[in-house]
């Protein structure tokens, strides 16, 4: 099956984003997640284990690239020390190399 996901902002300048998530079938069928609804649990009750979604990993690969394409970036994480000094070392240089090109055209 081959995922479909798209992910776009909620408006130009919103803070969320929307998620669609569909597959099709080795028939071309197309199968759509539909909205998910939270519901309240009373306290003390016991909690189903069943996970929201199952995705395999060219879904989760998909996911990811559409995340990147609408500006979404990791933060640091637990088990990384250097967590994405890397990535701001990167957006610095290149910053910096934007600044130079825009100096040089004037």
């Amino acid at each position: 099956m081959k995922p479909l996901i798209m992910l776009k902002r909620q408006d130009l300048y919103g803070p969320g984003f929307e998620l669609f998530y569909g597959e099709k079938d080795f028939e071309g069928e197309l199968s759509i997640a539909k909205p998910m609804v939270l519901e309240s649990i009373p306290e003390g009750s016991s909690i189903s284990h069943s996970p929201l979604m199952i995705l395999d990993e060219d879904s989760c690969t998909t996911l990811m690239n559409e995340l990147w394409v609408a500006g979404i970036r990791p933060t640091k994480r637990l088990s990384d020390p250097e967590g994405s000094a890397h990535i701001k070392e990167e957006v610095s240089w290149l910053r910096g190399t934007i600044d130079h090109i825009l100096k040089v055209k004037r």
